[in-house]
């Protein structure tokens, strides 16, 4: 039924845009030139490389590879709105590898052809195109079947000034392998959205259908879904009362066709997506005890923009990314997450690099305690789409999250054939699942759900300035009947008492109503600045909140107090410190401290000096387990000298120190040099040390580059880079010759 639908409003979405289409190209507009340009690109690497472990068993590998692309692109107007792109993408990677006296080859040949037919004016806008990507891999001498990734696709935009804006997005993406064995499947999409904005009023509706078939396991998928929100923002009363109102309803449908074999996919849609964002003062978080917030850039349906989360080299200690979920029903169920990401070069990491990647998954149903569910290693990409697929027994929880590490230079396997050393790899996507076989879903389901979001803000007095802040949140879903609402009413306060005092107090009442019952809480928060000189500035800051739950109570109350100086031009102070007393629902008690003390030194443009200490301690008692204490202490000094704009060195020196550990100490130094940036031919030559007491890690890198501009469009690319690495396991050593030659037209 699905499916007729479909079809049926596709037919007429066809006719309209035919029309549209048609209609535009008679205006008159101003035609764009033709275009034709492509490039060329070798590049050719030379690694060897040699280890020894602990036990003195060596080994010793060398290699090289060649990859070869060709690009061709032709880019031509036929009317004045009309426009056709045309191209062709030929690429080889080939490899030959010797490895402690057994020799390996292994070839990948890709070849893209696609072509577009665009049309564009300020009101509407239309394309429809096609692209092939095909596969071939080889390796050993045998040759795997080809795959192929096949995409249609048609969009469509409409923005009339004073009336609702339209996008249509319709694609089909059929993939398969050469003999149809291992993979035949099929996926169709259209998403048409539709907004339109009156005054404060913002409208919008998105129609989703998505229809999945995988004929090898006879299995058909198909879900349909419409979502409809409406937002409302307003100040009134000479601006003493705001009011924000959204509301959300979205029902999805699902049809399932199945013979019995396979899993079925149902995508969890989250109520917001979570990140602890780790920096200078929180590189150590601990994933059992981290608190994550909102993050929507992580579940905003963009899967090639980066959210901002880099899992890239990074050497020293290697602060652990959290990012995940909030579900809001505690009892969502799930098992799978789709991990998108992209690097900064554009390239596809490549699988060799992927596999040294550690994925931790976490749940929670208080987004304060964290317990694991898997960890997950050796994980490569979809070999069409750049994302890691983590996989995991089922859990029913509220929070879900994935912890990794960016990974340190030492892991990033050296001279892998036109993928640099060093690279940034940003998430950009998370999804969810629930994969269940396809024989125990229901032939036809549908799932209801709305949220209703409601702020308002009335200022009452002006001097002390004294504010109501009043907000209601309820959301549901059907058929599982889960309800939540919570209503908070809080007072605040802001007053400046002279020039360099001023302050903010506010209270809040807190009521939800859950499934497993009422959940009531007080929460109160006060803070004091004060800047009695321009360079000086002191804040104190007192939060706490006490919470009552299934007949149970439990608190936290927290002090801190942050300070900054500039003693003298080039001279900065910094130091903070506080305390946090919390107790649970179950007896235990909590009590934690930290501090941080950091000076910054400038005695001139072209030196810097930074030197930071931080402590932490925490000690847990009561709930019937033996009293726990755990303290870090962490000190770091760093120094930067650029002499020269083409001449860059760097030092740091840092002491990590945790309870019932012994000391880690780490060093890192580093030269870049850079003498002729502006020439035709351009040299770079940069060096890194790094040590770790830990393990008696230590690693140097040698590169030596050079860059020559042989025309305005063609460059050639060399560079040398020698690695040593030795711990208490081993040592190992590589050093790698690449050139890159590029020209295009």
């Amino acid at each position: 039924m699905h499916g007729t639908m479909f079809k049926a409003a596709a037919l007429r979405l066809a006719k309209a845009w035919l029309v549209c289409l048609f209609g535009s190209l008679l205006q008159p507009q101003r035609a764009s030139a033709d275009l034709l340009n492509g490039y060329l690109e070798w590049d050719y690497s030379h690694l060897q490389s040699q280890t020894r472990d602990a036990t003195g068993t060596s080994g010793a590998q060398k290699g090289d590879g060649l990859t070869q692309k060709y690009s061709l692109m032709l880019n031509k107007s036929f009317l004045p709105l009309l426009s056709l792109r045309a191209g062709y993408l030929w690429e080889s990677d080939r490899n030959w590898l010797t490895a402690n006296g057994s020799e390996a080859r292994s070839s990948i040949t890709t070849s893209l052809p696609s072509v577009d037919l665009l049309m564009g004016s300020p009101m509407l806008n239309a394309s429809l195109g096609y692209s092939k990507r095909k596969e071939s891999d080889s390796t050993a001498g045998t040759s795997l079947p080809d795959r192929y990734n096949e995409e249609y696709h048609a969009s469509l935009g409409w923005r009339p000034e004073g009336l609702p804006a339209v996008s249509l997005l319709l694609t089909r993406i059929n993939t398969f392998d050469g003999l149809r064995q291992l993979e035949d499947s099929s996926n169709d999409r259209a998403t048409l959205g539709i907004t339109y904005n009156v005054k404060n009023l913002d409208l919008k509706y998105l129609f989703n259908y998505n229809d999945q078939k995988d004929r090898l396991l006879g299995l058909d998928v198909s879900q349909l879904s419409h979502t409809g929100t409406a937002s409302y923002s307003g100040q009134f009363f000479d601006e003493r009362v705001s009011l924000y109102s959204t509301y959300n309803v979205s029902e999805q449908g699902t049809a399932t066709s199945s013979s019995g074999r396979g899993m079925v996919d149902q995508q969890l849609l989250p109520f917001s997506g979570l990140a602890a964002l780790t920096g200078p003062g929180q590189q150590y978080v601990v994933p059992e005890t981290a608190t994550l917030g909102s993050y929507p850039l992580l579940v905003d349906g963009n899967l090639d923009k980066s959210a901002g989360i880099d899992l890239g080299p990074q050497p020293g200690p290697q602060a652990k990314r959290n990012f995940g979920f909030d579900f809001q029903n505690p009892q969502t169920t799930v098992n799978r997450v789709l991990l998108w990401v992209a690097t900064s070069n554009g390239q596809r990491l490549p699988d060799a690099i992927a596999r040294q990647y550690t994925w931790t998954v976490y749940q929670s149903q208080d987004n304060l305690a964290w317990a694991p569910v898997s960890t997950v290693t050796g994980l490569t990409l979809d070999p069409f789409q750049n994302r890691f697929e983590i996989k995991f027994a089922p859990v029913a929880t509220r929070y879900l999250k994935v912890v990794a590490a960016p990974l340190d230079p030492a892991q990033v396997p050296p001279g892998i054939i036109g993928f640099p050393p060093s690279f940034n790899l940003f998430v950009t996507e998370i999804q969810a699942f629930d994969e269940v076989p396809a024989a125990s879903v229901q032939k036809n389901s549908t799932v209801l759900s709305q949220m209703l979001n409601t702020d308002v803000k009335v200022r009452l007095t002006d001097s002390p300035a004294l504010y109501y802040d009043g907000s209601f949140f309820l959301t549901s879903s059907l058929p599982n009947g889960f309800t939540k609402w919570t209503v908070s009413n809080a007072l605040m306060a802001e007053h400046r008492f002279n020039d360099w005092i001023s302050g903010s107090a506010r209270g809040a009442r807190e009521d939800s109503e859950e499934p497993k019952g009422h959940r009531g809480a007080f929460v109160y928060s006060a803070l004091l600045r004060m800047a009695p000189l321009p360079t000086l500035s002191d804040t104190i800051t007192y939060s706490g909140r006490r919470e009552s739950f299934q007949g149970k109570t439990s608190g936290a109350d927290s002090l801190f107090i942050s300070n900054t100086a500039e003693l003298y031009q080039g001279v900065n102070l910094n130091a903070s410190g506080g305390l946090s007393l919390s107790s649970t629902d179950s007896g235990a008690r909590i009590r934690a401290y930290n501090a941080l003390f950091g000076v910054n030194l400038k005695p001139r443009g072209d030196l810097s000096l930074n030197a930071n200490y931080s402590w932490n301690s925490s000690l847990a008692t009561g709930a019937g387990i033996s009293d726990t204490s755990i303290s870090t202490q962490r000190e770091d000094i760093g120094v930067t000298y650029r002499p020269f704009t083409t001449l860059y060195l760097t030092s740091s020196f840092s002491l990590l120190q945790q309870s019932g550990k012994a000391g880690t100490t780490f060093q890192n130094y580093g030269i870049n040099w850079s003498p002729f940036p502006d020439g035709t031919l351009q040299f770079n030559f940069a060096y890194s040390e790094n040590l770790a007491s830990l393990n008696q890690q230590k690693s140097k890198m040698l590169t030596p580059g050079l860059t020559w501009k042989i025309t305005p469009r063609t460059t050639l690319d060399a560079s040398y880079q020698r690695l040593n690495t030795s711990s208490s396991s081993g040592t190992e050593s590589s050093q790698t010759i690449s050139a890159v030659l590029r020209s295009s037209f």
